[in-house]
């Protein structure tokens, strides 16, 4: 028998104990029928064995949480987080848009624009009658 398959057999029996701390019928069917479900999957193939048992490991976590939320605590089980996968790099924070402003002379008109990459452009623009009643103005660099 395969780590996979022997990690596998150990999830579904703690999943099984873990059934009856439910309190919602509904739930408890549920998990039932998904258990069921991922119990069908026959392969010998490697990869869907893995993908297979980090299903389970997602499931059992959202078991865990729902019995929490009853005020019980399962400790039948303390598998860790899943195997990472092809999706699951993390993705570089997005650089800041450039933009451009601008005041008209008379201080009563601010337009900005700020391009968005493949969507067009998202423009902005104040009108104020009486600039001296509470604009704003940003500071000079120099």
């Amino acid at each position: 028998m395969t780590d996979y398959a022997q990690e596998f057999m150990e999830m579904t029996e703690a999943a099984k104990t873990m059934i009856p701390l439910m309190r919602d019928m509904d739930d408890r069917s549920i998990v039932d029928k998904w258990i069921t479900r991922v119990k069908s999957l026959q392969s010998k193939d490697v990869n869907v064995l893995k993908h297979r048992n980090n299903f389970l490991k997602y499931f059992m976590g959202i078991i865990k949480r729902t019995i929490a939320e009853t005020g019980q605590s399962p400790a039948c089980c303390m598998w860790g987080k899943p195997e990472p996968g092809p999706f699951d790099k993390q993705m570089p924070p997005p650089k800041p848009l450039p933009y451009q402003c601008h005041w008209t002379p008379d201080k009563r008109t601010y337009v900005a624009i700020q391009p968005l990459p493949n969507r067009g452009a998202m423009v902005y623009m104040a009108v104020a009658e009486k600039p001296e009643l509470g604009w704003e103005f940003p500071k000079k660099e120099k």
